[in-house]
């Protein structure tokens, strides 16, 4: 028993680790300062010159397309039928990139980390939940979810397992439903 609940919690952990990195703040990369780079010297008669371009560095997908990345778009998150508290939802942002879909906020208490396939059906590859000391996740092997696609619309339905701070040696089992509207 508690082997698994180590295992669940570790699940969950992984599944928002990977959704949140994956959805993180990349607005470093996209806006770079002007006053911070410097400007490569001239090239001398010993020296060969540089090829431009090759400091910059330039975010793309496996295909070598740019990623697509919203956020600010309509999210509802329901465990057990009932809408989720805690969980800032303004901070969600939604990324396509290199065959995935990933789904991610974070603040100081609480976190959703989602990541689907990027196809007509998706699939969940990993679901993590953390709000008001409930850890839920789903993974191969452990809980279940279904995709179904409306536009640009996602529904995930299923069943996640977990563990509850409030009774630690339970796993528990919770039903969710996230809808994201990925722009």
């Amino acid at each position: 028993m508690r082997i698994t609940k180590i295992l669940v919690s570790g699940v969950a952990v992984l599944a928002l680790a990977g959704g949140l990195t994956a959805c993180g703040d990349d607005t470093k990369d996209d806006k770079k300062d002007d006053s911070s780079q410097t400007t490569p010297e001239a090239p001398t008669d010993d020296a060969p010159a540089e090829d431009e371009g090759t400091d910059e560095e330039t975010a793309t997908t496996d295909d070598g397309s740019d990623p697509e990345v919203s956020s600010g778009g309509d999210i509802s998150v329901k465990v057990d039928g009932k809408e989720v508290s805690g969980l800032d939802t303004s901070t969600i942002q939604c990324a396509k990139m290199g065959g995935k879909i990933n789904v991610g906020s974070a603040d100081a208490g609480s976190g959703l980390g989602l990541v689907m396939t990027d196809e007509a059906t998706p699939k969940v590859e990993s679901f993590g939940l953390l709000v008001d000391g409930i850890t839920l996740a789903v993974a191969p092997g452990m809980g279940s979810a279904d995709v179904a696609v409306d536009g640009n619309t996602y529904t995930i339905t299923g069943t996640a397992q977990g563990t509850d701070s409030a009774k630690p040696t339970e796993v528990v089992e919770k039903d969710f439903e996230i809808v994201v509207t990925c722009d």
